[in-house]
């Protein structure tokens, strides 16, 4: 499992601690999954962990699930992920 380290809206972050806040878990447990392009590979990424800086930077750790050869792929991806009931 390789978690990629990247650097997140103030908007995604506070999305992501209600997510937790709502459902009374960690991020980590629950199917939240994101279309994303993160070097180059677009992918549906599974958010593992979010956290903010001591500077007001936000950053998430988000691991590959599945990859994709492009931004709607990976958007139709999410959509399936989504009715399976997991999380976009």
């Amino acid at each position: 499992m390789r978690l990629h380290k990247v650097l997140v809206d103030k908007k995604q972050y506070v999305l992501i601690k209600e997510y937790e806040s709502k459902y009374g878990d960690n991020i980590r447990s629950l199917d939240f999954m994101i279309p994303m392009k993160i070097q180059g590979a677009w992918g549906l990424y599974k958010v593992h962990y979010c956290y903010a800086s001591f500077y007001n930077r936000y950053y998430a750790e988000l691991e590959l699930k599945e990859k994709a050869d492009g931004k709607f792929e990976a958007l139709l991806l999410a959509i399936k992920n989504a009715s399976k009931g997991g999380m976009i």
